[in-house]
């Protein structure tokens, strides 16, 4: 845990990279998958549910309500998005799996990261299975590791983007979306 503001640092700054990540999340080995969806559903009621902008809540309801395939793209692990997607109503997450022996975390990731092309990989052959074309679909992100899946899609949105994701999508041409916080 004491490496993660490092990481989170290097990641805004743009110099991280897929095997900077690596594989291996040793504070996670041994843990209890009940243990992890406590730890996860505590951190959703106590900090990011007031979090949640509630323009962005209302409008992903709005697209789930729709019947719009509505998704979950991220680095984090599935597991700790569980809770917001169940909140939100969204039914498919695509990110990091945390590898499982027995309900028991390995401390390791399954596979690769969900992480820039590997994003866009997974997001694609979800895509895919469910026959939808790609070009009909909207991708947000705040990050420019989001490129490629951004690129991918028809409908590239910037949402609160870091600084290099705000002059591509600029010098591109994509909508840049700034929520507010209730009561702003």
């Amino acid at each position: 845990m004491i490496g993660l503001p490092w990481f989170y640092l290097r990641y805004r700054l743009g110099n991280l990279s897929i095997t900077d990540l690596g594989r291996e999340v040793r504070i996670l080995r041994g843990m209890p998958m009940a243990e992890l969806e406590r730890i996860a559903g505590y951190a959703w009621d106590t900090w990011e549910r007031r979090d949640l902008y509630p323009e962005a809540a209302a409008y992903v309801r709005r697209c789930v309500e729709s019947e719009a395939l509505t998704a979950f793209a991220s680095t984090s692990f599935e597991l700790i998005l569980h809770p917001i997607a169940r909140a939100l109503g969204i039914g498919d997450i695509v990110a990091s799996l945390i590898e499982w022996d027995g309900g028991i975390a390995t401390g390791w990731i399954a596979s690769e990261p969900c992480y820039a092309e590997e994003k866009a990989r997974r997001v694609t052959s979800l895509l895919e299975t469910r026959e939808i074309d790609r070009r009909d679909t909207a991708f947000y992100s705040d990050s420019f590791h989001d490129l490629p899946l951004l690129e991918a899609v028809g409908h590239p949105v910037a949402v609160h983007p870091d600084t290099v994701l705000r002059r591509e999508a600029r010098r591109r041409g994509w909508p840049i979306v700034t929520w507010r916080r209730a009561g702003s």
